[in-house]
């Protein structure tokens, strides 16, 4: 194992004593590798970014992307209005003032959120609704 690791870095760099013939090879060995590897990140760059879509559309396209971003509010404005009105209920069923205030607290937060979301106020259902 040792002697695989030992001709290995011959390979890669040549001993300080190797001839001329030895230091050319290494040259063009690393100058080889070198372009290898700035090809590959260009290659792999134009692939990511959908440069050329008959190859590869690239990661996320533009139109992939605002549709996940649409479905994600999606799911946020069904959350948000599944709380608002779960708090709503415990409001309206809450016994004592200081209750019905901080349930009141945490819809106003949540019913800010939802406007930002929608761009639309949320309408809160009274207490007889329910």
């Amino acid at each position: 194992m040792l002697e695989f690791i030992e001709n290995m870095l011959k390979w890669i760099v040549p001993p300080p004593d190797s001839d001329i013939a030895a230091n050319h090879g290494w040259r063009w060995r690393i100058a080889a590798f070198t372009a290898a590897s700035f090809f590959g990140v260009i290659i792999i760059a134009v692939l990511a970014f959908g440069i050329v879509p008959q190859v590869f559309a690239g990661f996320a396209s533009s139109t992939a992307l605002q549709d996940s971003v649409t479905e994600q509010q999606r799911h946020w404005v069904y959350v948000l209005d599944k709380q608002i009105l779960d708090y709503r209920i415990q409001q309206c069923h809450a016994g004592t003032p200081e209750a019905k205030q901080l349930y009141y607290s945490k819809i106003q937060w949540l019913m800010e959120e939802y406007q930002k979301l929608t761009r639309q106020p949320y309408v809160l259902p009274s207490c007889t609704d329910l």
